[in-house]
C-alpha cells in the first residue's frame, strides 16, 4: 500500500535577476494528497517574466524538478549459458531519486555545452558519482545505465520543447509525477536565458511526504527498525491465530 504523500509547494526561497528580468514562479496545486492508489499526477510549473520585452531577443526557460539525492546500486547483466544474469554492480553516488527537465526547445540550442555540463543540466550531464569503477569508459556506461533505468520508468525525464512560452510574459510546464516517486524535499529551479545567457533564476522547494498512519509506519520502519519488525512479527502472529481460532470454530 503506498502511504498518503503531500506535496507542499513552500514560498520562494532564492533567486537571482539581472539585466532588469525576473522571474516570478510558482507551483500548482499547493498541496496534492496522494492516496495508497495513487498512480500518478501532475506537477504544473508556471510563472511570468518582468522587466524589458524586445522583440528581438530570444527568450529561453529551462525547468529542471530534482528530488533528494540516494546512492543506488546498478546491475549489469550479461548471457551465461543462453540465460541472462546479473555479472556485475556498482553503486552510483549522488543520484537523484527524481528528475525532470523541460525547456522551451532543445538545449543545444538554448546554450553551449560548456554551461550544460558545468551546471549539470539534463540527463547526459548528470554529476553522477560511480564509485570504485576506475576505468572512464565503464563508469560512463554505468551512468547511461542508471540514467537509462530510471527514465524508463518515469523517474528521469526530459521534454525539449515542454515549456509553453505566451506573450513572452507567461510560462508553463506539467512535470508528471510517477507512482512511486519518493518521499523528500524536491528543489525546482527555473532559469531564464536570453540570447543564449543566463539573465535570471529562481528555486523553489517542493516538499513530498507522507502523512498520517502510513506516515507513522514509515517512521517506525526508516527510525526504529528493530521495533518495526518486533511490531510486524507480532501483528503476523496475532492475525494468524485468529484466523487459526476462527477456522477451528467452523
Amino acid at each position: 500500500m503506498r502511504g498518503l504523500l503531500v506535496i507542499a509547494a513552500l514560498v520562494l526561497v532564492a533567486g537571482r535577476s539581472a539585466h532588469g528580468r525576473e522571474l516570478v514562479p510558482d507551483v500548482s496545486p499547493g498541496i496534492v494528497e496522494l492516496r495508497y492508489d495513487f498512480a500518478g499526477t501532475d506537477l504544473l510549473l508556471f510563472g511570468a517574466i518582468g522587466g524589458e520585452n524586445r522583440q528581438d531577443e530570444q527568450l529561453d526557460i529551462v525547468i529542471t524538478l530534482t528530488g533528494p539525492k540516494e546512492t543506488i546500486l546498478v546491475r549489469r547483466k550479461a548471457r551465461v549459458a543462453g540465460i541472462w544474469v546479473n555479472v556485475d554492480s556498482v553503486r552510483v553516488a549522488d543520484a537523484p531519486g527524481f528528475y525532470a527537465l523541460a525547456a522551451t526547445r532543445g538545449l543545444d540550442a538554448i546554450v553551449d555545452e560548456s554551461f550544460l555540463q558545468e551546471a549539470g543540466l539534463g540527463l547526459a550531464h548528470l554529476p553522477l558519482r560511480v564509485l570504485d569503477v576506475p576505468d572512464a569508459a565503464e563508469r560512463a556506461a554505468f551512468r547511461a545505465g542508471l540514467t537509462r533505468n530510471m527514465a524508463a520508468v518515469d523517474l528521469y525525464q526530459q521534454r525539449e520543447g515542454g515549456v509553453r512560452l505566451l506573450e513572452r510574459r507567461l510560462f508553463r510546464t506539467d512535470i508528471r509525477l510517477p507512482s512511486t516517486v519518493p518521499a523528500g524535499v524536491f528543489l525546482a529551479e527555473i532559469r531564464l536565458f536570453v540570447d543564449g545567457r543566463l539573465t535570471a533564476e529562481r528555486t523553489l522547494d517542493i516538499h513530498v511526504d507522507k502523512t498520517g498512519f502510513e506516515r507513522t509506519v514509515y517512521l517506525l520502519a526508516t527510525r526504529a527498525p528493530l521495533l518495526y519488525g518486533v511490531t510486524a512479527v507480532f501483528i503476523a502472529l496475532l492475525s494468524g491465530w485468529i484466523a487459526g481460532m476462527i477456522a477451528a470454530r467452523r
